[in-house]
């Protein structure tokens, strides 16, 4: 993550003067994105807070995520912001903690947080709503720097922890999770990344700080061992238990892990699991149809970039941005680095299609965390934007080396068949503002039609981006289990007009985030869907036909009825 970390020097990239003005059109040919921000408005009242402000251990540098899900049921998804600690001595006063906000089901919120009891004072890093004991409400799973936290849901709305976090309590410094059923036994198993064996000790008896441009600066990530990660079964009683070794994930090297995604990459019906780690290869491990996994990354040009070097890999999102019917997969990396995506060329096998793409434009400058590949204008091809900011406050004195501590976030437009353009200069008010940012999660959180952005900051407020851009027409489904709960490993696929288009419902996104269960569909000018397909987490599949548009549906397993968000028929 700089010349502290050890790293190898990277090839820099130049073009031709006229294939840069070619690549770069007029402000007049992007294409109308308008969001704006207004957290404070809504009635988002949070402060993160991650160690000190001078950040002298990596740790505190890395920030949070944020989870965004329909804690009660009501149809409105709420909002989970995760905060830090003190790493040593005492801190603020009140404590920093989670924080709960529910939807008033306009898009506002108020803070459910003393109710729900989700006030984790931990030093917290991601957050993950999940049904972990099959009762029909959505449980929380806490990643953290020291113990992993689990909360029950009561089936009242308030949570409760429980001891040992239910047999997944690591105690060292995780950061991304993930959920889904890797056996078929119907209950959702459990996926930690793991960063780095690191503890302050550690840090200072190697020096802690080090030189970094003529000032001192925390000691980067190659000074610390990677931490191995852990798989952990569900019993069927909210249980887990770690078979790590015993399927795979622990028979490769470790990396630095960030975020983790359970997806179908190869079609074959079962869950594979990708992670992006932190200046080791990222990690793909195919399931072999009976959970059990095999890294093989490596294998298929999906673990480092095209010049065969490991980056610093941050946030992660996983889709089919080309229009082929197969997913691919994009990563946020370190500055000086590009973030890449991986174009899924069949048969696990990528290819680094990142400066092809145009995503790769214009981000060695940043330091991108989290990524969300969503289509945030409707016009049925998927948008990407990331979530950035530096991990060094020294960078703000160097400005003439650095674009400063703070920065822009960034957008890229899918003009179609995954050619994307940087129009993060032209998408609302909020292009002229600069933040530390970390996790960010997409939600329609005022059932406009349009997908919305919630952004986590370091150490400071978080960011609201409602989307106001005009845009086509849209559908949301909802695919559930028998339950009424997120059916997380299913593949949509919904036929219109002019496109298909391939979704999977994923517990988690971005960096070390989760996003809304509702998926969201671009249609463009589309005014009819041939039909949605879904091939639900056991691999039964179901078509559904005549479904109207502009709507949120509902698709529950077991279920041959549609249901509707707003209690209405079509």
């Amino acid at each position: 993550m700089s010349r502290l970390s050890g790293r190898h020097p990277r090839m820099i990239y130049t073009l031709p003067v006229t294939v840069l003005i070619a690549l770069w059109p007029s402000p007049a040919a992007f294409p109308q994105f308008y969001f704006v921000e207004n957290a404070k408005e809504r009635g988002i009242d949070f402060l993160q807070r991650n160690g000190s402000l001078e950040k002298e251990y990596i740790v505190e540098a890395k920030g949070a995520g944020v989870a965004v899900a329909d804690v009660n049921g009501d149809g409105w998804d709420d909002i989970y912001l995760v905060n830090g600690a003190p790493l040593q001595g005492e801190g603020p006063d009140p404590q920093p903690r989670n924080q709960l906000f529910m939807n008033q089901g306009d898009g506002t919120f108020q803070d459910g947080t003393d109710a729900s009891g989700l006030g984790d004072t931990g030093f917290g890093t991601g957050a993950y709503f999940a049904d972990v004991d099959n009762d029909g409400d959505l449980d929380c799973y806490l990643t953290n720097y020291g113990p992993n936290q689990l909360y029950i849901n009561d089936g009242q709305g308030h949570f409760a922890a429980v001891p040992d976090a239910g047999g997944a309590q690591n105690t060292g410094w995780s950061t991304g999770a993930a959920f889904a059923d890797i056996n078929g036994d119907g209950f959702l198993d459990l996926y930690v990344a793991n960063y780095a064996i690191f503890s302050p000790e550690i840090a200072e008896k190697k020096g802690k700080l080090a030189p970094f441009h003529g000032h001192l600066a925390f000691i980067g990530p190659s000074s610390f061992e990677p931490a191995d990660d852990n798989l952990f079964l569900n019993d069927g009683h909210g249980r887990f238990v770690d078979v790590s070794k015993a399927r795979g994930i622990q028979s490769c090297p470790p990396g630095r892990g960030f975020t983790v995604l359970f997806t179908d990459l190869d079609d074959d019906g079962d869950l594979d699991i990708y992670v992006a780690n932190d200046t080791t290869a990222n990690h793909l491990f195919e399931n072999d149809g009976k959970g059990y996994f095999e890294d093989i990354a490596l294998l298929a040009n999906a673990g480092l970039d095209e010049n065969g070097e490991e980056q610093g890999g941050m946030g992660a999102a996983v889709r089919d941005v080309d229009g082929d019917l197969d997913l691919d997969i994009a990563v946020a990396n370190y500055q000086d680095e590009y973030n890449i995506l991986y174009r899924n060329d069949g048969r696990l096998q990528f290819t680094d299609a990142s400066f092809v793409s145009g995503i790769a434009q214009g981000t060695r400058p940043y330091v991108s965390f989290g990524l969300l590949l969503e289509d945030f204008n409707n016009d049925s091809w998927d948008d990407m934007f990331i979530s950035t900011g530096h991990v060094y406050p020294i960078t703000d004195q160097l400005l003439d080396l650095f674009i400063g501590y703070a920065q822009y976030n960034l957008l890229f437009y899918n003009q179609g068949k995954g050619r994307f353009k940087n129009v993060s200069e032209h998408y609302g008010p909020v292009s002229s503002r600069k933040s530390v940012s970390r996790g960010c999660a997409a939600a329609d959180f005022d059932r406009d039609g349009d997908l919305d952005i919630i952004i986590n900051n370091l150490d400071s407020t978080p960011l609201f981006f409602e989307n106001q851009s005009p845009s086509g027409n849209w559908l949301e489904v909802c695919v559930q289990d028998e339950r009424g709960m997120p059916a997380y490993g299913a593949r949509v696929q919904v036929n219109g007009e002019s496109r298909s288009q391939i979704v999977e419902l994923y517990s988690s996104a971005s960096f070390l985030s989760q996003s809304s269960a509702a998926l969201h569909f671009g249609l463009g000018k589309d005014q009819h869907i041939k039909s949605i397909q879904i091939r639900w987490p056991d691999g039964s599949q179901k078509e559904f036909k005549d479904i109207p548009i502009n709507r949120r549906v509902i698709m529950r397993k077991n279920s041959g009825e549609v249901g509707y968000a707003d209690g209405s028929g079509k």
